[in-house]
């Protein structure tokens, strides 16, 4: 490092830098010299120039810092990547995979034929989710036909049993007319026969 002041006149050097030209410019510039690189920049107070400052150092040097970075980024890229693929997975299986799983195992679990409104069956998957996004939408809206389909199976047994009744009541009381009928029948042919 190289440090002049206004009149050019060299004030420090650290380093093994050689002497230099004189700088004649107010602007920061990029010397190359052979496999040395000199960047030479103003050193200001306000909007006065007070004196320039000049770095030196070999292309290799620098080739060596860029290589370094440039693998220093590569990782951090790659490494990055990995741990947003696990996040996403995680994000993906937890938040979408596992409650369309506990789903899909409801529907399987469920059976029409048996009466959904027992109060001795544990509740399933489907009644400890109640999240505000279509998800749950999909889990209250089969929840929801589970228990029409359970309403409606209840009514049809009703209606079953209620059928059952007035068909044995009817084949009674048919029963009853025809006995009544056969006797009526054999009181008259008894009456006729005397």
């Amino acid at each position: 490092v190289l440090i002049s002041d206004r009149s050019k006149r060299i004030l420090d050097a650290v380093g093994n830098v050689g002497k230099g030209e004189p700088i004649a410019t107010d602007k920061q510039k990029v010397i190359i010299r052979g496999d040395f690189m000199e960047y030479v920049f103003p050193i200001t107070h306000g909007k006065d120039i007070v004196g320039y400052g000049t770095i030196y150092s070999s292309r290799a040097f620098i080739h060596q810092k860029l290589r370094y970075t440039c693998m220093l980024t590569a990782i951090s890229a790659v490494i990055k990547t990995l741990v947003l693929w696990v996040v996403s997975y995680w994000a993906i299986t937890t938040i979408v995979a596992a409650p369309l799983a506990r789903l899909s195992h409801e529907i399987e679990r469920f059976d029409p034929s048996v009466s959904n409104t027992d109060t001795a069956r544990e509740p399933g998957p489907c009644e400890q989710v109640n999240a505000d996004n279509e998800l749950g939408a999909l889990f209250r809206s089969f929840r929801e036909m589970r228990e029409a389909i359970s309403k409606r199976d209840q009514k049809l047994n009703e209606y079953n049993i209620r059928l059952a009744r007035e068909v044995e009541n009817r084949t009674q009381e048919l029963q009853t007319a025809k006995e009544k009928a056969e006797s009526a029948n054999k009181a008259k042919s008894e009456f006729l026969a005397n």
